[in-house]
């Protein structure tokens, strides 16, 4: 019965979604996108979690109907991919990043599009950066309030405040800015040292 009533809830949702995912072109008019994902980041409870997961369902080049979107998150860019049972809590900003399946991110994380968005020029000028994927690996936890502009393997763990600037090999926790590897194998520690 339970999940006939969740069947029934995202169909409504994907619904009401859908006016607003064909304005931005499925994904394809960033600007209209990201004007609906600020909008739907706005819709409270468990009503905006389905709601964002029926938006984003139609507008990222691939997201789950089972994950999780809590209020005030959005995806910056639609080539953004979700994969299942992902949980991502309140006020995240995430750039273009692959969420690996059963992961799940604390509340005020950000996820940057790399580290070269921003580059000065030789005259001190701001130029066009690169903007790069950024992958978090399956059964991953990103602690609250971290940045993640690096790659981040398989079952890692992130504390929160850490900022990740360099990729985390999997199953390793790291902590601290910039984030280092706490309490594991020598092996794994120095793949990431390197």
């Amino acid at each position: 019965m339970k999940s006939l009533i969740k069947a029934a809830a995202h169909a409504i949702f994907l619904a009401l979604a859908f006016p607003c995912a064909l304005l931005a072109g499925f994904g394809r008019f960033t600007g209209v996108f990201r004007l609906f994902a600020q909008a739907f980041a706005l819709g409270p409870g468990v009503i905006g979690d389905y709601a964002r997961a029926g938006y984003y369902s139609m507008t990222l080049r691939r997201c789950s109907l089972d994950t999780r979107i809590a209020f005030g998150t959005y995806f910056v860019y639609p080539e953004a991919v979700v994969e299942p049972s992902v949980a991502i809590g309140a006020y995240c900003i995430l750039g273009h990043v692959r969420i690996g399946r059963h992961t799940q991110i604390a509340s005020h994380v950000q996820v940057l599009s790399g580290t070269r968005q921003h580059v000065r020029g030789a005259d001190g000028v701001l130029r066009d950066g690169m903007y790069t994927p950024v992958n978090i690996g399956a059964e991953c936890w990103i602690g609250a309030s971290a940045l993640i502009a690096a790659d981040v393997g398989e079952g890692v763990t992130v504390a929160a405040g850490a900022v990740v600037l360099q990729p985390v090999p999997a199953g390793i926790s790291v902590a601290g800015n910039p984030a280092r590897p706490i309490g594991l194998a020598k092996s794994a520690a120095k793949s990431m040292e390197q």
